[in-house]
Parts: structure tokens; C-alpha cells; sequence
């Protein structure tokens, strides 16, 4: 967790912030997972950037928080995730991962990448690969028809201009760590 420097701000201010697309379903108990036929799943969360000044700052890209559980421990961290375009597979940049959390029933990791958000309103697949054998791992699916939610703030939705560039880090870095504190404690500063 080299990328963390700074400030922590709270949970209250974090989720008035973050238009979130999709929620995390928390993950699950890995014997209960097991008992359900369940080997692996994928959480995810979706955060927009907060302002048009910040949706210039991350280059036109969202923040994807994943929460990956496996029972067979050895399947993470992920090798890689990725958005299918056009039949074109294009990996997502990952910003950092936490590290693996193992249990005697398996692993979890959080990990986060750039999602440009130009996917999120077009017929696009967001998928992963596990280390491993486990290829294409669906994860979410986003179609042109339905495009970004009506809530979603104004300029990442109505932008026709929304190619993608290189994002300021350091203002990737501030939008973790005001939309996801939970995950980085006072000692990771």
C-alpha cells in the first residue's frame, strides 16, 4: 500500500460523495460458500468522481473497488481485469491491491483499478481473470440502451467527449481514500 499517504475522512462524508453504481454484497462466509457450490465470487463498487473538476482530474475514469473471495487461496491476488469492447479485450490500469487475507476456508483481496467511465455507457462486459486456471470471470455488464444511472452526476453522463486520459494520481489517491476508509487504517499513512 505504497500510494497512501494522506488524509482519512469519514464514512458520512464518503458515501454523500460517491454517486456508487453498484454496491458489494459484503462477500460471504467460505463454508457457506462451499455448501452453495460457490468456489469464487467478485463484490464491486462503482465510484464517480464527486465534481467535474474531479471527473477531469481521474481523466474521465471511475474508481473499481473489488472484493475477490476464493476457497482456493492460490486463485489471488487476480491476474488481470479487463472491459470486452467491440470484441476487443482492453485491461483496466490497477491502481493498488490490499494484501490477501487468508482464512482456513480460502482468501479475500480488495483491489482497485480505473474504470473510463465511456465503457459504463456502452454494450460492455467488465470481466477478471483469477490466478490460476479461471479465465473471464464475469463481473458486471454494462449496455449502451441503459447507459450511466439518472443519478449519476450530469458531466460523466451527458459528456460525448468522454475518450479517456492519463489521470492525476494524486487525485486517484485522495478519492480512495475519502470514498473507501475502511479499508486503509491510521498506520497505513
Amino acid at each position: 500500500m505504497k500510494i497512501i499517504i494522506g488524509c482519512l475522512f469519514t464514512l458520512a462524508a464518503a458515501s454523500s460523495l460517491c454517486p456508487a453504481v453498484a454496491a458489494p454484497d459484503g462477500g460471504g462466509d467460505k463454508s457457506e460458500m462451499l455448501g452453495l457450490g460457490i468456489v469464487r465470487q467478485i463484490s464491486n463498487d462503482i465510484c464517480l468522481p464527486a465534481t467535474a473538476e474531479e471527473y477531469e482530474e481521474l481523466g474521465k475514469h471511475a474508481i473499481l473497488a473489488l472484493e475477490s473471495t476464493s476457497v482456493i487461496s492460490t486463485e489471488l491476488p487476480l491476474r488481470s481485469v479487463f472491459v470486452i469492447y467491440k470484441d476487443v479485450r482492453i485491461p483496466l490500469q490497477k491502481i493498488t491491491s490490499l494484501p490477501k487475507n487468508l482464512t482456513k476456508d480460502g482468501a479475500t483481496q480488495v483491489s482497485f483499478y480505473l474504470l473510463p467511465i465511456k465503457y459504463m455507457k456502452s454494450d460492455a462486459k467488465l470481466f477478471a481473470d483469477f490466478s490460476g486456471d479461471r479465465k473471464e470471470f464475469g463481473i458486471t455488464t454494462f449496455t449502451e440502451s441503459e447507459g450511466l444511472d439518472t443519478e449519476a452526476p450530469a458531466f460523466a453522463r451527458l459528456d460525448a467527449y468522454d475518450t479517456p486520459y492519463d489521470p492525476d494520481m494524486g487525485a486517484v489517491e485522495k478519492v480512495i481514500l475519502r470514498e473507501y476508509p475502511q479499508h486503509f487504517s491510521q498506520s497505513n499513512k
